[in-house]
């Protein structure tokens, strides 16, 4: 296959959760999606955060104070 583009990414994020825990890790998210669109979206209730030891998360929503995305060099 010639040129196959993914309809997803990944980005790597920061979360922090209304009880000071703190996860690092990827959202796997559509392609023409910013982080806040993702996070917003009122059909979904919880979404999967897969951390570095490749451990999936899954969040609800109304725990999350604050997700950054990890901007890599």
């Amino acid at each position: 296959m010639l040129g196959t583009v993914s309809a997803w990414k990944k980005v790597e994020v920061r979360v922090e959760l209304h009880d000071g825990t703190v996860l690092e890790g990827l959202f796997v998210m559509a392609r023409d999606n910013r982080l806040s669109d993702f996070l917003n979206n009122p059909k979904k209730q919880f979404v999967a955060l897969i951390d570095k030891e490749k451990t999936t998360h899954l969040l609800n929503k109304v725990h999350i104070v604050r997700a950054t995305e990890i901007k890599s060099d």
